[in-house]
């Protein structure tokens, strides 16, 4: 198995990450659309996994959380726009899992003159408040390696919601050797 970062988080944190996210759903009115916002903190909570890392090794960095907007971009690496893309989950990854990237974001993203460049894949375990950073792919890897697959179709034991594209795990670029620590 794959050695992935792994970064926990204690209770009161998870509270504090749900309750800044609800201050933002409001604002910008997710908590009014048929939409899932119960888990949209997980997102939050791998992008600060993801950002503790980079202060721990050091790695210079631009993050752009914003509470007034959505951003595809969440950092700035050098020349790196880097979007992380969370998903919660009950279970400890495995290499042959899925990363995925909603069709109405793909579709944004694969624009030209789109400023993302590349993605962090991570899962939060819910059932330890474990975010497991997975990997990188840049834009162009995700474009060549990824496969459709439309609302309604069995992945395993879930039916997709919604229309995605999506790569394994074992096709990023592992975290240590992405960004050399």
């Amino acid at each position: 198995m794959l050695d992935f970062i792994q970064v926990t988080f204690t209770e009161q944190e998870v509270e504090e990450l749900k309750k800044s996210v609800e201050i933002k759903n409001d604002l910008l009115g997710y908590n009014n659309l048929n939409r899932s916002v119960d888990t949209r903190w997980v997102g939050t909570a791998c992008e600060i996994a993801f950002k503790l890392l980079l202060e721990k090794y050091k790695i210079p960095f631009v993050y752009h959380a914003r509470k007034d907007r959505i951003d595809d971009r969440d950092f700035t690496i050098g020349e790196n726009e880097l979007d992380v893309k969370g998903v919660a989950t009950s279970y400890d990854p495995k290499p042959y899992y899925a990363c995925n990237v909603a069709n109405l974001q793909w579709q944004r993203i694969m624009k030209s003159g789109n400023i993302i460049n590349g993605f962090i894949f991570a899962r939060f375990n819910l059932s330890s408040n474990t975010v497991f950073l997975l990997g990188y792919i840049s834009k162009a890897g995700l474009k060549e390696k990824a496969q459709f697959f439309e609302k309604g179709t069995q992945r395993g034991k879930i039916i997709l919601n919604t229309d995605l594209w999506e790569v394994s795990i074992n096709d990023l670029i592992p975290m240590q050797k992405a960004f050399s620590i």
